[in-house]
């Protein structure tokens, strides 16, 4: 396969959804589709995709970046600390 052909094929996937995000998506609508008039959710409310879409187990959820702190900031925080108990 070549490059180009490689390219187009991408493009493909894209724009017909035929990657595996696109099936979980129009397997969820299918769900939320079959259960709008079969049963009711417990506020009233319809049903939609999101209700249906867990967690793709080969791509788990990004984790949010550890915040880093300076030594010198935690010395800092702890002197103003003691400051204030006196």
């Amino acid at each position: 396969m070549s490059a180009q052909e490689f390219g187009q094929w991408q493009v493909i996937y894209e724009k017909e959804g035929l990657g595996p995000d696109a099936t979980r998506l129009r397997h969820a609508k299918a769900l939320a589709a079959a259960l709008q008039g079969a049963s009711t959710r417990r506020d009233g409310k319809a049903w939609s995709a999101l209700h249906f879409m867990n967690v793709d187990p080969w791509n788990p959820p990004v984790e949010p970046p550890v915040r880093r702190v300076s030594v010198l900031d935690q010395v800092k925080a702890q002197n103003a600390r003691r400051r204030r108990k006196g």
